[in-house]
């Protein structure tokens, strides 16, 4: 699962300590808030890690119930109004989906990071 914050490692690049985490199959994946990623071994491999029962092997796998139901609000509303959210400032954006959905930015915000790592776990980041 991934974790919003993760006192174990802190990001190679910057020394950001809010490090987000997936259990993948091979290793973990690791991306800071700045949007440095890089991977680290289970503990079987010599890492520090405990490696998961179950990986991340869909989206879905990553995400609280709570998130899933936010997910699906904010994709309605995207849909639903696509023009504006192509063309809009991306503060204005972040608002108007705080506002609609009910969830403060911080919650769209872990959210929108969760997705965007999952994507770049499947492309191969």
């Amino acid at each position: 699962m991934a974790s919003a914050s993760d006192n174990k490692v802190t990001c190679k690049v910057c020394g950001d300590a809010n490090i987000f985490t997936i259990s993948t199959a091979v290793n973990v994946y690791c991306e800071c808030t700045n949007g440095h990623s890089w991977r680290e071994p289970y503990q079987d491999q010599g890492g520090m890690y405990p490696r998961p029962h179950k990986p991340v092997q869909c989206l879905e796998d990553l995400l609280t119930p709570n998130e899933i139901s936010l997910y699906q609000q904010l994709i309605t509303e995207i849909t639903r109004d696509i023009e504006y959210y192509q063309t809009a400032d991306p503060a204005d954006k972040a608002k108007r989906l705080s506002e609609i959905c009910g969830a403060d930015s911080k919650e769209i915000y872990i959210l929108f990071k969760k997705i965007t790592m999952y994507q770049n776990i499947m492309k191969g980041g």
